[in-house]
């Protein structure tokens, strides 16, 4: 990404996404891309889209809880089911049961990096990576609140392109 100002992103032999590394990271048209694109990786998570108004849509999570998210303005799938996406930097770490927060997880590690720290946390979603400021003071064994930066967030379909 630092190399170039334009990269085309390919699957399989097909282009999957043309544009600046800005657009992609920030952007991405497909899970793929997604997934490609970044370190720490996107983390990646089920959920049931339960309503739509414009490009908001609210969604349950696993665990039970609600939230809303914003889509670039694509079809819901009819069963509602899809995936949302969310880069590590859009995940705020809090005190357990913080109202808004979209789960409550226990972490499992640490990583300090000097500016910045990855909270690895177990959720009901599964393994999710927060990252936070380098002096992050949370420690393996804390049970911690994870909340979603909506505005940050990508919704997937069954298809992995981009809702």
């Amino acid at each position: 990404m630092t190399l170039d100002d334009k990269i085309v992103v390919l699957d399989k032999g097909v282009i999957s996404q043309q544009g600046t590394p800005l657009e992609l990271y920030n952007r991405p048209a497909n899970k793929f891309v997604a997934s490609f694109i970044g370190s720490p990786a996107m983390n990646f998570f089920t959920a049931t889209a339960s309503g739509q108004t414009g490009n908001s849509i609210s969604v349950s999570l696993p665990g039970g809880k609600t939230a809303t998210v914003t889509s670039r303005g694509g079809k819901l799938p009819a069963n509602g089911a899809v995936e949302i996406g969310v880069r590590p930097e859009h995940l705020r770490l809090g005190a357990p049961g913080a109202p808004g927060s979209a789960f409550d997880g226990k972490i499992n590690i640490v990583e300090q990096l000097g500016n910045s720290t990855l909270a690895y946390v177990d959720t009901p979603a599964g393994l999710l990576i927060a990252e936070g400021e380098g002096n992050l003071q949370v420690s393996p064994g804390d049970t911690t609140s994870i909340t979603i930066d909506a505005a940050h967030t990508h919704l997937f379909g069954s298809d992995n392109q981009v809702i």
